[in-house]
């Protein structure tokens, strides 16, 4: 194969990157709104947040997981840390916010908000999937142009 032929193979890869993270993107935003879609509210207070480092050594990211008490309606406490961490927290310590758990397991848990849930991170992830399969498809269409002249 010669030079050119494995360069026009850069743009095809650029846009099975794209697709994958808009299918990430789609796929994570469809398990937020099912698991919206069935979770339960409750009034509920932040009693403390766990910080988790994330990243490489030279390039480190903390995300900050509130654990929250709350009470079911059949009187129970629970407490429970949420499953999305975030950067800056979603909550602090003693702040009052809305629950949102999964009636059938109630530990598994959410705050209600656009950055608490990760919908944020979705999105960027869809918008940046989006642009690189836009783009490696330009470049594929214009590598097999070139190609084919």
């Amino acid at each position: 194969m010669s030079e050119l032929k494995i360069f026009a193979l850069v743009p095809v890869g650029f846009a099975l990157l794209g697709a994958l993270a808009l299918w990430f993107s789609i796929h994570q935003r469809r398990a937020v709104q099912g698991f919206k879609a069935r979770a339960a509210r409750a009034s509920g207070v932040c009693t403390s947040v766990r910080s988790q480092v994330m990243g490489t050594v030279g390039d480190p990211t903390v995300l900050y997981f509130p654990v929250v008490r709350f009470t079911l309606p059949d009187g129970r406490e629970v407490e429970a840390e949420t499953a999305v961490g975030t950067s800056p927290p979603a909550a602090q310590a003693g702040q009052h916010v809305t629950v949102l758990y999964d009636p059938d397991r109630p530990t598994s848990i959410r705050l209600e908000g656009f950055r608490a849930d990760g919908t944020l991170v979705h999105a960027v992830f869809g918008v940046i999937g989006g642009v690189f399969l836009v783009f490696g498809l330009l470049g594929t269409v214009i590598a097999v142009w070139a190609l084919t002249r």
